[in-house]
């Protein structure tokens, strides 16, 4: 089943990133649910092969809790093709607290699965001022995301900071090193995805490019589970 899992995830993604780069937000928006909703069956498989609910069931209700987060904070920005201009910011930061949100139970998931590292917090404070530093090299309009991104930020990068931590103090078996490589795919599709909506870069490989990383990221996270 697992492999039934994956296959069906992947393909979803795959077809929905070539819907995207047609143009057409309205097929977009129904196929982005559905390659969505992939990393969600993902997970449900992953979780009844592993038994992961009776042998850690809170971190499987979190990561669940974190992944529907996602669903919602997808769906809703992929609502921005169709509404006007002056809504982008609006809808970008409700997406963007969907979004924190899921990180948020990410992160309390992997605390509860390992041990809670200082060093996770010196990491994600100091990849978020570099990001933001960087991001007036790249001469990024942020307008008035720009702190609830910078908040944001810290909570994506707190995520990948901890299970790296995790991965040196008990191990990277299989679930740290898919969390700990999903996390990072995590950051670097939002670093592109910044580019996209604050830089102007709307071209198809800068789409290809973040929507790639990005559904990696979520699958791993799903799939993590099965190595739990």
């Amino acid at each position: 089943m697992i492999y039934l899992g994956i296959f069906l995830s992947v393909g979803l993604v795959g077809l929905y990133i070539f819907i995207e780069t047609l143009g057409k937000p309205l097929q977009s928006i129904t196929f982005k649910g559905l390659a969505s909703f992939g990393f969600i069956f993902l997970y449900v498989i992953s979780v009844l092969s592993s038994k992961a609910y009776l042998s850690h069931p809170t971190v499987v209700f979190l990561f669940g809790l974190g992944l529907v987060a996602g669903l919602m904070g997808d769906i809703y920005l992929a609502l921005r093709p169709l509404r006007p201009v002056d809504e982008n910011h609006q809808i970008i930061l409700i997406g963007t607290f969907c979004f924190m949100v899921g990180h948020t139970l990410y992160y309390s998931a992997i605390i509860i699965n390992g041990s809670f590292s200082i060093w996770a917090i010196v990491i994600s404070t100091i990849i978020t001022i570099t990001t933001f530093m960087a991001s007036k090299l790249l001469k990024l309009n942020w307008g008035p995301s720009k702190i609830p991104s910078i908040i944001y930020s810290f909570f994506l990068f707190l995520v990948a900071g901890q299970a790296f931590m995790n991965g040196l103090s008990l191990g990277f078996n299989g679930f740290n090193s898919a969390v700990t490589i999903g996390a990072i795919l995590f950051g670097i599709s939002d670093l592109i995805l910044a580019q996209i909506y604050f830089g102007g870069k709307t071209s198809n490989p800068f789409i290809i490019l973040n929507l790639s990383t990005y559904y990696a990221a979520q699958i791993l996270l799903a799939f993590s589970l099965y190595l739990l």
